[in-house]
């Protein structure tokens, strides 16, 4: 209920960081749900803009949360894809939590 409320705002105010962000809870909500092409979608949007905004440390959050949905998936090759960068982003920025989530993750 919240993000995607605060998706809009960012939208209408032309905050496309906040956007990323929104839309990164809105994907991930989407992973909890099942509707993994929903959380995919997403989740797209949030690393496209990112990249764009080069913003390393929120994208890394998003690949993070790319390589939940592909686990979720069973996608091992964008599993691999999604946890290899953004272990690469967290350890470059010495993001040692972040980097402990990434490395968790079973596949």
């Amino acid at each position: 209920e919240f993000a995607p409320r605060s998706l809009a705002v960012a939208d209408e105010l032309g905050l496309a960081a906040d956007a990323t962000i929104a839309r990164r809870a809105i994907g991930q909500v989407a992973v909890a749900a099942g509707d993994l092409d929903a959380a995919a979608a997403e989740l797209e949007q949030s690393r496209s803009a990112l990249a764009e905004l080069d913003s390393r440390y929120d994208l890394g959050k998003t690949r993070y949360q790319q390589a939940r949905l592909a686990l979720a998936r069973g996608d091992r090759a964008a599993l691999d894809a999604a946890r290899a960068e953004a272990a690469a982003i967290f350890a470059a920025l010495d993001a040692a939590r972040d980097l402990a989530l990434v490395e968790a993750l079973e596949g």
